[in-house]
């Protein structure tokens, strides 16, 4: 994805991954390792969309993961309201 966005300025390639409280604990961390250790740097181009599932859990702790999650993602990161709608 990176390597796209960086060879072609007329072409952004996302990524979507979806969030929610009956996932296992460990699949919001294995996406962080992708978009914040595998990288050096932030990159403005490459967004992150997280889709919430229908089971959020309490609405305060997504907020808090989510808002950590963007604030450690060295990449864009958005939510994208796919099931909600």
């Amino acid at each position: 994805m990176i390597e796209i966005n960086r060879a072609h300025p007329a072409i952004e390639v996302s990524a979507n991954f979806v969030i929610g409280a009956d996932l296992p604990e460990t699949h919001l961390p294995s996406i962080l390792e992708l978009a914040e250790n595998r990288l050096e740097r932030f990159y403005p181009k490459g967004d992150i969309y997280l889709s919430p599932l229908e089971n959020i859990g309490p609405k305060e702790k997504f907020l808090t993961t989510f808002n950590e999650f963007k604030r450690r993602c060295r990449l864009p990161g958005y939510l994208y309201l796919i099931q909600r709608l």
